[in-house]
């Protein structure tokens, strides 16, 4: 009935998405126009009204949250769900998955702003102030998770998809307050879930969702001390990952460059054989170097990671002649690099580094190559 408007609000909100990362104030001020025009447009009992203030909210609270002002963003993504929950009344089938992405989105912003945005080996200890929005993200996941449940037994890939990021956002909150045990146990259920799409699906997407949390498995594991188990997932994930690899080459890639390095590290944990290590670190060298060949050196910072990693276990292991060799060329890498972003930490502490295994300080090896 309201298509024509309903077409044109979309347009209006299209337009102010274009303008949103170089322009976020005048893309906020063409939402507001459009939330006007559309109130003075539309009745507000019914659908397609609805329908629009629940994308418009959506957007407003994305471009407040990815600009980091999660207080701001908390009112709009409450406002799509009270807006959706209407819809939802109505038709529970239809709007299930709109009303899980509501809840979604709000917990997201409560984790976000305890700045969890994934584990790290410093848990956090949370205080009067942080458990507040803490408990609220576990709440809102929870609900997010029990209003797909009909849905995703009946198999629905979007809804288990859905179920399987929220299990893996309340791992990262067990995680992140060190409590690796419930946190593997959960990525343990959505790399199930996960398991179970890409049997269906068989596609590049739900593959590297699938190897992107076996990834995260194994780096929980490795924080529980159980690297064997780190290492069975790091094996999963590359084979996983390699099965799409020609399709997503660059992407593809990058991650099974990483995998090798950090089981690299889990090899000599396990005590494997030099060999084994070493093929790993070479492998890991050599897609990631091709990576960069292909795609105009989009993935430099991993390459100098993979080299300083790799070098550091050569002069840690007895060869210095070889660790020396890939720390110096890690050095010719990152030092034009910093030239260029003269105020990238990142690429500053990798320089240092390097630096001090050039000269023969020993940092320890705990590093990861990180997602």
């Amino acid at each position: 009935m309201y298509e024509n408007e309903v077409q044109k609000a979309q347009e209006r909100l299209n337009a102010a998405l274009s303008l949103s990362k170089n322009a976020p104030d005048e893309a906020v001020n063409m939402i507001l126009d459009m939330e006007k025009w559309v109130d003075e447009t539309l009745p507000h009992d019914c659908n397609e009204y609805y329908g629009i203030i629940i994308t418009y909210n959506e957007v407003m609270g994305d471009l407040k949250h990815r600009r980091g002002k999660f207080v701001e963003a908390e009112p709009f993504y409450k406002k799509m769900i009270l807006t959706t929950q209407k819809l939802y009344e109505q038709d529970k089938e239809k709007y299930d998955l709109r009303l899980a992405q509501g809840y979604q989105k709000l917990a997201n912003n409560c984790r976000f702003s305890l700045g969890m945005h994934m584990f790290t080996q410093s848990p956090v200890t949370l205080n009067e102030k942080t458990q507040v929005p803490y408990d609220a993200a576990v709440r809102f996941y929870k609900i997010a998770i029990t209003v797909t449940d009909a849905n995703a037994k009946k198999g629905s890939g979007k809804h288990l998809e859905l179920r399987a990021a929220c299990i893996i956002s309340l791992a990262i909150l067990n995680a992140c307050t060190g409590n690796y045990r419930d946190a593997i146990n959960m990525y343990k259920d959505a790399v199930s879930i996960q398991k179970a799409i890409y049997q269906t699906l068989d596609n590049k997407e739900s593959g590297a969702n699938l190897g992107t949390s076996l990834t995260s498995l194994a780096t929980l594991y490795t924080l529980y001390k159980d690297t064997e188990k780190a290492q069975e997932c790091l094996e999963d994930s590359i084979f996983t990952l390699s099965e799409h690899e020609n399709e997503d080459s660059v992407r593809a890639g990058i991650l099974i460059a990483r995998n090798y390095v950090n089981l690299a590290g889990t090899l000599m944990s396990n005590k494997a054989d030099k060999e084994e290590i070493d093929a790993a670190y070479d492998k890991g060298i050599k897609k990631i170097s091709m990576v960069n060949a292909i795609a105009g050196n989009a993935a430099l910072a991993d390459e100098v990671t993979c080299y300083m990693l790799s070098g550091q276990y050569y002069k840690l292991t007895g060869n210095s002649e070889k660790g020396d060799s890939q720390l110096n060329h890690a050095l010719s890498l990152v030092k034009p690099m910093l030239e260029a972003q003269p105020d990238n930490k990142q690429l500053e502490v990798l320089k240092i580094r390097i630096e001090m295994l050039l000269r023969g300080e020993k940092p320890d090896m705990t590093g990861e190559v990180k997602a």
